[in-house]
């Protein structure tokens, strides 16, 4: 073992030698002084910027209907009025225009440096306008300090906080803090609004990644690749190699050695830069993430696939200069297949990628990131497209759900990929039990619908930014094509050039995502709802449970009045989430918040704390969910959740007298989910646009309890299973780009895995541009480069270690 140990050291001690490391080491030393007097401190969030606004339509609407609102003894100003009528002159302007009927665009940075020019004083401020504001906990501890305690940004804070509840559902959930960068002590020209959590994800998924990938991953293989190409070369010089085999050496053993010792350079580089990354990081922005450090081994063995081209090549040829054409050949073969591999990924797979799914009968229907809406036909095993121009695009189909009388509703957004609000009406789509014809169009949605949720008798609630409205039967199947068609792509709607406000009022709630024909609101009068907002209703259709940017509130159903039905509101709480994502989900009779990275909470019908295992709840907080769906009826009387996990897993949260928590095992990738209560079927779309049902019906658990049928149930395979058939460049990607991508090394993907070592995690929650929870989860591949860069690496050393061992040199 000692001469293969010997040839190590000695590649080790000529990497050392080499001018080209000290000119890297010298570069990488000055890269890491460049970044070192990165810092930060946290400031309060203050001013408004135009990310902010989660409904920018809504703002315009609301300032414009309140501007120019009457005010007397007997008309109570509004907060919204009070804001509009102290903003700047050219946008009170613009507002009144647009409170009069003409089209006027105003830009969300300038509403939201109008926003800002109110923050550096109170005089738009009244307690006695602001008294039915919703107010949350940050904002009343604010208004109990003193005036001697409230120093110039927490009265901008303040203020913010003020606006915030004067505009309900126009804002996106940020936090009471964000993080302010400096360099050198001085202070960069902007501030980045996000709290200290969001900005150690930040770091460990996308910069210090993009770090690694381009000065790692980039220039430090091209030069080690430089440096390293003329060792085995060298090697096979007459006198050095009669040197080496004058030893009691084998043959392939030298070879791997000197292989070895080839990745000295880069090993020497790789671990000055990411040590000195991971102590700046800690040191300077208070990330000490040990897990940076695990990417040493796994940049030394991206560079390795490269070298594996460099010496076999070498060893063949005996031309250093060679070796390293071959190897940046080998290099841009692998670029160029994995950019196919990704255009295929983006505008193939994903366009028929399952983002909601539903039942009917017999028949099955699914929603696509594509903008499709499809139903499966099992006579030949595909899927069929139901709308007659089906080219997806930038459309975005809400998930369809099944309404009593097995009718399915949906609707389609025109340029709702890219906005929520879409392009003009979004009309409610009604695919008709038994009819396999294009869906009818009915009553119109309200604005900026994203979710539809299916009552009782027939009812049907819309979910936007700001509202919960809902409309009955009566209402969404007396819609006709005729007075309620889909909007052309290209036809504006017809408008009155001497229109007034009174005209344009219905207009105005519109905007504001308020009632359209035949939609009316849920909520309490003067409450909307907060970002992030999540509704869930029982069984019976009786009670409303809604979350509400930290708001819980319990709405009961009341007799119907001659408007549709009605409800008031019976309890309310509050629940601290810190501005993160939370999802409102029935249990029984549990009420259950599952919370971004925190235990979920159980609470009674009533919002008080249920005690549960705690085992399982800290189970859950390990698990990242990206939606859940209540299943009851599930086993008879037994409550049962199902969650799909980000990174594709489904489990099983069920309850009959205590807690338990168990994973489906037998599928992967799951993309969405639907329970059938008619036929006690839990449905799952997986990789891509399969389909999968598991029997929860209480004939399944016979014999058992409703804890052992689950666990028996999660390990058992499913009872439906469809694959259905694909064509087209489905084809395509299927037979050609997908073997191409697992025969070649994917060493584009290794960003992924070094992403997925450095946040601990092994999918990203994205921003969501359309309020699709799912569809803005990124996947990471880890062990697909891992085991293709092995497996190229490890043929590429047998047959240079065959060729040396059986060449005659």
């Amino acid at each position: 073992m000692r001469p293969y140990l010997a040839v190590i050291a000695d590649s080790f001690r000529s990497a050392f030698a080499s001018r080209v490391l000290w000119l890297a080491l010298l570069a990488i030393y000055l890269f890491l002084a460049a970044i070192a007097p990165i810092g930060y401190h946290e400031v309060f969030t203050t001013s408004f910027r135009w990310p902010d606004f989660a409904n920018g339509t809504r703002m315009k609407a609301m300032l414009a209907r309140a501007i120019d609102e009457p005010v007397g003894p007997d008309v109570l100003e509004t907060p919204a009025g009070r804001i509009a009528r102290y903003l700047p002159d050219e946008l009170q302007r613009n507002l009144r225009q647009v409170a009069a009927g003409q089209e006027v665009r105003i830009r969300l940075d300038i509403l939201a440096d109008g926003l800002n020019s109110l923050l550096d004083s109170d005089l738009w401020y009244d307690p006695t306008v602001w008294a039915s504001a919703p107010r949350l906990r940050e904002l009343r501890e604010l208004e109990q300090l003193g005036e001697e305690e409230l120093h110039d940004d927490l009265r901008r804070r303040l203020g913010r906080l003020r606006i915030e509840a004067a505009l309900p559902g126009v804002f996106e959930s940020r936090g009471s803090r964000s993080i302010a960068l400096t360099y050198a002590g001085m202070p960069f020209p902007t501030i980045f609004q996000v709290e200290k959590s969001q900005f150690q994800m930040v770091l460990n998924h996308f910069v210090l990644r993009v770090i690694i990938d381009w000065v790692l991953g980039f220039i430090m293989i091209f030069l080690g690749i430089l440096v390293t190409a003329a060792i085995i070369p060298d090697m096979l010089q007459p006198g050095s190699l009669h040197l080496l085999l004058s030893k009691p050496v084998s043959r392939p053993l030298l070879f791997l050695a000197k292989f070895v010792g080839g990745c000295a350079f880069v090993f020497v580089c790789v671990s000055q830069l990411i040590l000195g990354l991971w102590l700046i990081a800690g040191l300077r922005l208070d990330v000490w993430n040990v897990r940076l450090l695990l990417c040493i081994p796994v940049c030394v063995f991206l560079f390795s696939v490269f070298y594996s081209v460099s010496a076999v090549a070498g060893l063949k040829w005996r031309s250093p200069i060679l070796a390293i054409g071959l190897a940046n050949l080998f290099g841009a073969g692998c670029l160029l297949i994995g950019f196919a591999a990704t255009l295929s990924d983006s505008f193939i797979v994903e366009r028929d990628r399952i983002t909601g799914l539903t039942t009917t009968g017999e028949t099955v229907l699914a929603s696509t990131r594509g903008g499709h809406l499809r139903r499966f036909d099992r006579s030949n095993g595909r899927w069929v497209d139901l709308f007659p121009d089906d080219t997806g695009g930038s459309d975005r189909v809400i998930p369809p759900v099944t309404l009593s009388g097995g009718h399915v509703v949906t609707a389609r957004v025109r340029g709702g990929r890219i906005n929520l609000f879409g392009s003009g009406a979004t009309p409610l789509l009604v695919i008709r039990e038994g009819v396999d014809g294009p869906p009818e169009p009915s009553i119109e949605l309200p604005a900026g619908t994203r979710e539809l949720i299916p009552g009782r008798d027939g009812e049907l609630l819309a979910l936007n930014t700001g509202e919960l409205l809902v409309a009955n039967r009566s209402q969404w199947d007396g819609g006709s094509a005729e007075n309620s068609a889909e909007p052309k792509r290209d036809e504006a709607p017809a408008q009155s050039a001497g229109a007034g406000f009174g005209d344009w009022l219905p207009k105005l709630v519109k905007m504001m995502g308020g009632a359209s024909d035949g939609f009316q609101s849920v909520l309490p009068p003067r409450t909307s709802l907060l970002s992030p907002n999540s509704v869930a209703l029982d069984p019976a259709g009786d009670r409303v449970f809604v979350f509400s940017g930290g708001k819980l509130l319990r709405l009961d159903r009341k007799p119907a009045g001659p408007d549709g039905p009605r409800f008031d509101l019976t309890a309310q709480s509050e629940v601290q989430t810190n501005g993160k994502t939370a999802r409102l989900r029935l249990l029984g009779e549990t009420v259950v918040i599952f919370r971004e990275d925190e235990s979920p909470l159980f609470l009674n019908d009533l919002f008080e704390p249920i005690e549960v295992d705690p085992d399982v709840t800290a189970a859950i907080a390990e698990l990242s969910i990206a939606t859940a769906v209540a299943c009851p009826g599930a086993f008879g009387d037994a409550a049962v959740i199902a969650i799909q996990t980000r990174n594709g897993q489904a489990w099983l949260l069920g309850d009959d007298g205590g807690l338990s928590l168990d994973r489906i095992r037998r599928v992967s990738a799951v993309e969405a989910m639907h329970w059938d209560r008619t036929t006690g079927r839990l449905w799952l779309a997986h990789q891509v646009d399969r389909l999968s049902a598991w029997q929860l019906s209480a004939d399944a658990a016979a014999g058992s309890d409703s804890a052992d049928a689950l666990s028996r149930l999660a390990a058992a395979g499913p009872a439906v299973v469809h694959r259905p058939t694909v064509s087209g460049w489905r084809l395509v990607e299927r037979y050609l780009v997908t073997p191409l991508r697992t025969v070649t090394p994917q060493t584009g993907e290794l960003g992924e895995t070094i992403a997925a070592i450095v946040s601990g995690e092994d999918s990203l929650q994205m921003p969501l541009a359309a309020g699709d929870d799912v569809a803005a989860t990124q996947r990471y591949n880890i062990w697909r480069p891992l085991l293709t860069c092995g497996g190229f690496v490890a043929v590429m050393l047998l047959l240079g270690s065959i060729y040396f061992s059986r060449t005659d040199f």
